[in-house]
């Protein structure tokens, strides 16, 4: 087999692993905290399933249009960025809602690319290892998830994004995502430092919509990796000009504030 379905196969682990532990985390944050109705939980898990079925009409014509190893990516972001909102303490429910909607964008293409990375004769051997690894990490992740969140939330959630993130890294090895890397690398580093400044500021909106110049250059450099499998190249190309002139905007502005002040 190709080294893409290899690489296809430790991403899929990987995200089927963190799907499982982020709900067994989400659990224990429930029960943890307390004063939740005995519906909450079910209401929890059926979040995916809302996902799944209102995405449905739309999530299989956006991996037949698009390049899967890109929805592939843009599944493992909304994932982690679902597990991060978890991690800043958004309601449950809503954060694993944002979950849903990853899972429900990534698991047309992952069922989809197989046949664009293999040949026919090869396809069952392929399915059959992607299928039981997914298993394998099904059941690890909830062993795992549970384990950790019943000794810190913050360290289970830690793990889930970091599992979600680097699922997404090896999408970007699937071919033709490579050429991406480095529009996702900004979106990673600009969004890990968002995130955790919102984490330890004490007023974390504040902080957001003072540090606007981060969200644009995270959404913008966001846009141009997805888009790059498009029909919209041209638009792609400006804005990974626009996003590079904000990074250096950004720069200039924190060298400015280490050599002015007192």
């Amino acid at each position: 087999m190709k080294r893409a379905v290899y690489i296809l196969l430790g991403a899929q682990f990987l995200t089927a692993f963190a799907d499982n532990a982020i709900l067994f985390t989400a659990f224990a944050m429930i029960t943890q905290a307390g004063g939740y109705a005995d519906w909450y939980k079910a209401a929890l898990q059926a979040s995916v399933l809302v996902a799944f079925v209102v995405l449905a009409p739309w999530v299989g014509r956006l991996a037949d249009e698009h390049a899967k190893g890109r929805v592939l990516t843009l599944g493992n972001a909304l994932k982690a960025g679902g597990a991060l909102l978890l991690l800043l303490g958004v309601d449950p429910l809503l954060a694993y809602g944002v979950v849903g909607v990853g899972a429900a964008v990534y698991g047309p293409a992952k069922y989809g690319i197989l046949p664009d990375l293999v040949s026919h004769e090869h396809l069952v051997k392929a399915n059959g290892w992607i299928e039981g690894s997914t298993v394998v990490a099904i059941l690890l992740g909830a062993v795992v998830g549970a384990h950790v969140a019943d000794r810190s939330i913050g360290w289970a959630l830690t793990l889930v994004a970091a599992a979600y993130l680097l699922s997404l890294i090896a999408t970007l090895f699937i071919p033709p995502t490579a050429t991406a890397a480095r529009d996702i690398a900004i979106v990673v580093a600009f969004a890990a430092e968002l995130a955790w400044m919102m984490r330890v500021s004490s007023h974390p909106w504040r902080y957001f919509f003072e540090n606007w110049l981060n969200v644009v250059i995270i959404a913008g450099a966001a846009a141009a990796a997805f888009g790059t499998a498009t029909e919209w190249i041209a638009v792609v190309r400006s804005m990974r000009a626009a996003v590079a002139l904000l990074v250096v905007v950004r720069a200039a502005a924190e060298f400015r504030f280490l050599f002015t002040r007192k």
